[in-house]
């Protein structure tokens, strides 16, 4: 992919952080981004300025504060879409169902721009968003059938690209809302095998890591559960107090 958009580091930090759940020492850097008066870095890299925040309420599950990120003016439409995509699975799991529909609306249109100018990579990547927030949608409005389609379509037209430089990852992985949404629905060993092809490409990720031991927990799959709830409980060592994917697997390994 054309790799022109340079790195920022806060992107990047934050995203560490909140692997680790030290989400106030991320909300720090959310603040700086968000007050920020670099010209260079609101323009060039204004890929990082829309995804930091919109990283830190959705690795955080934090759905309601996904869905009220306000979009920013004059970027590019990949930047653009870093927010719709963002305010659209927030909406569509807060109960904000109008709401959602109009950011996939935006999501198909800033697809549609993106190929109307060549960038092959970032309308896959944008179709691959709307795909996964529409699956969202479509269980709001119970059509589970459709809602596990889209999510499996989503989720493969995804893993046909390559992590852009410019990001540490996707804002959340499609096969990781894939396992998410077959949670939800009661399908823990789905859920499970979707989980941990989120781990095969991407380690140590905090929200699959806890999507794959509870729903090995409820598959009955104990020997599963306990290793990745051990997994995450390593990697959350500092984690703040009340990051609910700390004490999930501090109550399940019977730990302080």
């Amino acid at each position: 992919p054309d790799s022109n958009a340079a790195v920022h580091p806060l992107d990047y930090m934050v995203y560490a952080l909140l692997q680790q759940g030290r989400d106030a020492e991320a909300r720090t850097i959310v603040q700086r981004s968000r007050e920020s008066t670099d010209s260079y870095y609101r323009g060039i890299l204004g890929y990082s300025a829309a995804a930091i925040p919109a990283r830190f309420a959705l690795e955080r599950s934090g759905w309601h504060e996904a869905a009220q990120l306000p979009v920013p003016a004059g970027v590019a439409p990949f930047v653009e879409a870093v927010t719709r995509f963002a305010r659209a699975v927030g909406a569509a799991r807060s109960g904000k169902v109008e709401l959602a529909k109009t950011e996939t609306a935006a999501l198909a249109a800033l697809r549609d721009s993106l190929t109307a100018h060549n960038d092959s990579y970032w309308a896959t990547v944008v179709d691959a968003q709307r795909l996964a927030a529409s699956a969202w949608i479509a269980r709001a409005e119970k059509r589970p059938a459709d809602a596990v389609r889209l999510a499996r379509e989503g989720a493969e037209l995804e893993e046909t690209v390559e992590k852009h430089p410019v990001t540490p990852g996707p804002l959340l992985p499609a096969r990781e809302l894939e396992g998410d949404l077959l949670f939800a629905m009661g399908r823990p060993a789905d859920a499970l095998r979707a989980y941990e092809q989120v781990l095969a490409r991407e380690p140590r990720r905090a929200r699959s890591l806890y999507g794959a031991a509870r729903s090995a927990q409820q598959a009955g799959k104990r020997s599963i559960a306990k290793s990745r709830y051990e997994e995450l409980h390593a990697l959350m060592t500092r984690a703040d107090q009340n990051r609910a994917e700390a004490l999930a697997a501090r109550l399940y390994l019977g730990r302080s």
